[in-house]
């Protein structure tokens, strides 16, 4: 398991959770430019952690950001990441999530974007999986 594997399986499970559809409406790895309003999904750095060879933790910190035309819907999505988080002890796809919680706080703050003010939301988590045996690139 790499870590692309984990962060498509957050970001579909996340999109899920907000009845939203990857690659219209929640993106992984960020908004895409030209994309007017909607929510991405972005690994950070990796959090050392200690482990055998075996089965060990991963984490990561990851940040869910989001734009919209208007501050209700910032709103609106921050309510829910408040309410959707911490989670503990599933699997989605092919990834065995430990824990996510939140770290830090969240406000929204707005930005110009072409002329016009955009309400941005960024809301900061520390996820951990489950990995087993050496994380490798296999290309």
């Amino acid at each position: 398991m790499d870590v692309i594997t984990i962060e498509r399986d957050f970001t579909a499970w996340v999109a899920e959770k907000l009845k939203l559809e990857v690659d219209k409406g929640i993106y992984r790895g960020g908004i895409p430019a030209g994309i007017a309003s909607g929510v991405g999904v972005l690994f950070g750095s990796e959090i050392p952690t200690r482990g055998f060879y075996g089965f060990r933790p991963r984490s990561w910190n990851a940040q869910i950001l989001a734009k919209f035309d208007n501050r209700d819907a910032a709103m609106v999505l921050l309510s829910c990441l408040n309410g959707l988080f911490p989670q503990a002890d599933f699997i989605f796809g092919d990834t065995n999530f430990r824990y996510i919680e939140p770290q830090g706080s969240s406000e929204p703050y707005t930005v110009e974007e072409g002329g016009r003010v955009k309400t941005c939301v960024s809301f900061n988590v520390i996820l951990s999986v489950l990995t087993t045996g050496v994380q490798v690139n296999k290309q």
